[in-house]
């Protein structure tokens, strides 16, 4: 009896052990699947190799969104009924054909294919990562910790960002804008062999009769009759479309201010530093303002300031700082709201209900992005400031109560 009591307890401590290797898999899945060279030179290699005009560019990003908007929700369910690694493989392979969609020559046609597969990659792996990561973090009782553990997951994405768009910016100054693109391949099979080696957590029990569609229905139904994850997504959806709109932004305001194209990753990176300095120090920040909600409000207001004086402003140094303050603050806030709705979400639906918010952050993106595209083409400046305004007032509005926001 004895030895059988060995053996269970041998066996659990070295099941233990595999879902605790998820953990570092995972932040390198991270950072190598985040690790595309092109991303620093991202609007020029649109404009000038691809030969299209920025508002075109915004039209392939809404042809994009469009589609992780229509396959989230069927994609999450796939990650909560078929399982989340194997979700995560499916979209690294798409992924990286993608990549090679995209390289192939400048044609916006194959630009919508590639998008097409970027977006199918991105709806197969968002949600399934997390809800995989905090799977196992329930599963080998660390789930008080998932609050550090997704701010770390974070700064290997934001790394695998921030070495790669200065990489990116240097190499493409010296081979051209095809090449760098090209190379993503490199990194792109790495983070897939990556996903090969995840485990799945025995976290769910099934019920004999789940069905896939019974899966989608349960997930979407839970999510809009749970008040405060509605309440935590809202403010989560509108300051992170502004912060996406922001993104865009940076390297035609680069542009306009004359920075040369081999810098573009480096003040990228810095914007990155900086943001990874705040999510590193998350729970610091939260001592200083003494509130959660607080913080979110400051982050947002810092985003909406920074965006105003962007559109009142060319010079080169303050270009860098508004992009550096308003890009660290306000894509900081994703690893916050990561946590505080994964508190609220049951694990057999968490991967379908993350999709599903996700999915409503792709809406208003994918009605406003051609529409922003041929504003900024009209008047950056406007757009700057439109955007700005219209991120500090959603921030003070927003109706997140302290108690929601859960460790």
């Amino acid at each position: 009896m004895s030895y059988l009591i060995e053996v269970i307890v041998m066996r659990k401590a070295e099941y233990l052990g595999r879902m605790k290797s998820n953990i570092p898999k995972i932040y390198w899945f991270a950072f190598f699947s985040s690790f595309l060279l092109v991303s620093g030179v991202l609007i020029p290699f649109f404009t000038e190799w691809g030969k299209i005009s920025f508002t075109q560019v915004m039209i392939l990003q809404s042809w994009y969104l469009l589609w992780v908007f229509l396959l989230e929700i069927p994609t999450g369910a796939i990650a909560d009924f078929l399982g989340k690694r194997l979700s995560i493989i499916l979209g690294s392979l798409a992924y990286i054909f993608g990549i090679i969609a995209y390289s192939v020559y400048p044609d916006f046609s194959l630009f919508l294919v590639a998008e097409f597969l970027w977006a199918l990659s991105t709806a197969l792996i968002s949600g399934a990562d997390s809800a995989l990561l905090y799977d196992t973090l329930e599963v080998i009782g660390s789930s008080k910790e998932s609050k550090k553990i997704f701010a770390k997951e974070s700064v290997f994405n934001l790394s695998g960002i921030l070495v790669s768009s200065v990489l990116g910016g240097i190499i493409a100054s010296w081979i051209g804008l095809q090449q760098v693109m090209l190379l993503g391949l490199v990194p792109a099979v790495v983070s897939l062999i990556i996903a090969l080696r995840l485990k799945e957590p025995k976290t769910i029990v099934k019920q004999e009769n789940e069905s896939y569609k019974g899966t989608i229905k349960d997930g979407v139904s839970y999510f809009f009759r749970t008040k405060v994850l509605k309440i935590l997504a809202f403010d989560y959806i509108i300051i992170s479309v502004a912060a996406y709109m922001l993104y865009w932004l940076i390297q035609p305001m680069l542009i306009v201010s004359r920075v040369n194209i081999a810098y573009f990753g480096v003040v990228i990176g810095l914007y990155m530093v900086f943001e990874i300095f705040i999510t590193s120090n998350i729970r610091m920040f939260e001592r200083l303002f003494n509130s959660k909600r607080f913080l979110l409000l400051f982050t947002a207001g810092i985003m909406g300031i920074a965006l105003i004086i962007g559109g009142l402003s060319k010079s080169v140094p303050l270009t860098i700082i508004v992009i550096v303050l308003g890009a660290g603050f306000g894509f900081s806030r994703n690893v916050l709201f990561i946590n505080y709705l994964n508190k609220h979400i049951p694990s057999g639906r968490r991967a379908t209900i993350l999709s599903a918010i996700s999915m409503l952050k792709s809406l208003p993106i994918i009605v406003f992005n051609p529409f922003m595209g041929m504003l900024a083409e009209w008047s950056l400046s406007f757009t700057l400031i439109a955007l700005g305004v219209i991120t500090i007032m959603f921030a003070i509005i927003s109706d997140i109560r302290e108690e929601d926001l859960i460790d």
